[in-house]
């Protein structure tokens, strides 16, 4: 990103530059935390396959290892974006996404409007 985007964006209201220490934070407090429970997941599916059981929590600790896993990339595309200089934009758009959306999802990669249009719809 250049100087000029940079300080268009800047000026249009788009505050993510000066929150982005707080964002990345963020990020990096939710990839040590998916890494935590990675391990912890880890952990536990070591003793459960040593008793040799076939127990459903097996499932779902597969489900909730595949949910850590796709979360931990999220976050690190986003840390990649913030080193590329476009985090905070929509990478389906290219608008600003709002600090507020960031704050709440920090791995956010599209807007509000983007997210939606790529949700199936409810019959």
């Amino acid at each position: 990103m250049t100087a000029v985007t940079h300080r268009t964006r800047t000026e249009r209201g788009n505050t993510v530059p000066t929150h982005l220490p707080n964002l990345r934070a963020a990020l990096l407090e939710q990839h040590r935390f998916r890494n935590e429970q990675l391990d912890a997941l880890a952990s536990w599916a070591a003793d459960s396959s040593a008793l040799a059981t076939d127990d459903p929590r097996d499932e779902v600790t597969e489900a909730l290892r595949r949910c850590a896993v796709s979360a931990l990339c999220e976050i690190d595309a986003a840390l990649e974006r913030i080193e590329l200089g476009c985090y905070g934009s929509c990478e389906a758009c290219q608008r600003p996404i709002p600090l507020e959306r960031l704050e709440i999802l920090p791995m956010a990669a599209l807007c509000m409007s983007c997210q939606h249009a790529r949700e199936p719809r409810a019959r």
